[in-house]
């Protein structure tokens, strides 16, 4: 017997009066509507903890454009006056692998931590608050009847819809 679901992402569903968190598309956490402080609709950063993550991205580009440096020769040019064609082999394999990958990979982290997304953001009576990224939802044009469905639900003061979103 399969359960239909008012809305799905890959974060959360909505299945009667409670919310399933879920991790790889398996509920790990059932919260019901009573123990939901707070819900809010509007463009965020879709994180937990941005400068966490911005700064770990950032220390990954830095770190990228270092072995792009040193493994040209060009740091040796520099700092002792040597020739940087000499380095050239070990050049190759460094740039492909060291700058290319800490370099995407810090890239993403930055972009993660900077750039707005359309999130909704839980906030449970015990304090703690969950963030989920609705770009699934606003891709299916269900983010209109997710609003709908959330107005019917929570009461006024439990929701904060920012409606500049819709614009």
């Amino acid at each position: 017997m399969e359960t239909t679901y008012q809305f799905e992402t890959e974060y959360f569903r909505f299945s009667g009066n409670e919310i399933e968190l879920l991790r790889s598309n398996f509920p790990y956490k059932k919260v019901n509507f009573s123990d939901i402080k707070r819900l809010s609709v509007n463009k965020s950063i879709s994180v937990k903890r941005p400068l966490l993550l911005g700064s770990f991205g950032l220390v990954l580009t830095c770190s990228s454009l270092y072995f792009l440096f040193y493994s040209t020769g060009i740091i040796d040019f520099i700092l002792f006056d040597r020739n940087p064609h000499t380095q050239s082999a070990r050049a190759i394999g460094s740039i492909i692998i060291m700058f290319g990958f800490l370099l995407v990979l810090g890239s993403i982290a930055i972009y993660q931590a900077t750039i707005p997304q359309l999130v909704l953001r839980t906030e449970f009576i015990d304090g703690t608050f969950e963030i989920f990224n609705l770009k699934t939802l606003s891709k299916k044009e269900g983010l209109d009847n997710f609003i709908l469905f959330l107005k019917s639900n929570f009461q006024p003061n439990q929701l904060e819809i920012d409606f500049n979103i819709f614009r």
